[in-house]
C-alpha cells in the first residue's frame, strides 16, 4: 500500500517515522526526547520498558526508538499517542499517525479495531456492579479470560477494571470488550450500559 508519503514497504515507512521525529525542533534537546521517552513507555502498559542508548544526534537516536518500537506489539501506536500528548493534533502528530498505518499490516489494523479498551462509562459501571471480587473473575471468565490471566484485585474496583481494560485493548483475548459486555448484559439485562454492542 503506498501512503501519500510515498510509503510502500515497511522499512520506507519506519524510515519516513525517523526522519520526521528527527526533524522536528520540539525534539532536538536530549530532554524533550527523554521526555516522549517516558510517555511512550507509559502508553506501552504495565511491567513494559524501553531501553535505549543515549545518542548525541537525534536522528540515530530516533533511528534505535523505532527498531525497538517495531519489535514491539502496539509499539509504534504508542509512540503516536506520545507525540499526541505532547502536541495534541499537531501537523506531526498527524504525519505520524499516517505512517504508522501505513507500516502496519492489514491484519494488524483490523486487529486494533477488535483489541479496544473498555470506555469510562463501560469502566465505572463494571466497578460499581462487579467489584473486584468473585463476581468480577466470574464475569470475565465467562467472556473467555483465562483465569490465570486475570488481574490481583491490589487496589479498588476502578484500578482493577483499568487493568483489565488495558489487558484488553492489548489483545488479551480476541474482541475481549464486546465479550466482556455481552458478559455483563447477560448478567444484567436492563442495564443499558451493558446493552451496547461493543462498538
Amino acid at each position: 500500500m503506498r501512503t501519500q508519503d510515498g510509503a510502500d514497504d515497511p522499512r520506507v515507512a519506519r524510515a519516513l517515522i525517523v526522519a520526521a521525529l528527527a526533524d522536528a525542533p520540539t525534539f532536538e534537546r536530549a530532554a524533550a526526547r527523554r521526555l516522549l521517552h517516558d510517555r511512550v513507555v507509559d502508553h506501552l502498559g504495565p511491567g513494559c520498558e524501553l531501553y535505549l542508548a543515549e545518542y548525541d544526534v537525534p536522528h540515530q537516536w530516533f533511528a534505535a526508538l523505532i527498531h525497538e518500537l517495531a519489535q514491539e506489539p502496539g509499539g509504534l501506536t504508542a509512540l503516536c499517542r506520545a507525540v499526541d500528548d505532547l502536541q495534541p493534533g499537531s501537523r506531526l502528530s498527524r504525519q505520524l499517525a499516517r505512517l504508522v498505518v501505513a507500516e502496519e499490516a492489514p491484519d494488524d489494523r483490523a486487529s486494533m479495531q477488535q483489541h479496544r479498551q473498555l470506555e469510562p462509562v463501560e469502566l465505572r459501571e463494571l466497578a460499581v456492579i462487579f467489584g473486584t471480587g468473585v463476581g468480577a473473575r466470574q464475569l470475565l471468565v465467562a467472556a473467555g479470560l483465562p483465569a490465570e490471566r486475570i488481574p490481583v484485585a491490589e487496589g479498588d474496583a476502578a484500578a482493577f477494571w483499568t487493568q483489565v481494560s488495558w489487558l484488553l485493548g492489548h489483545g488479551l483475548i480476541r474482541d475481549g470488550r464486546r465479550r466482556v459486555l455481552a458478559a455483563a448484559a447477560r448478567a444484567f439485562p436492563g442495564n443499558r450500559v451493558f446493552a451496547t454492542d461493543g462498538s
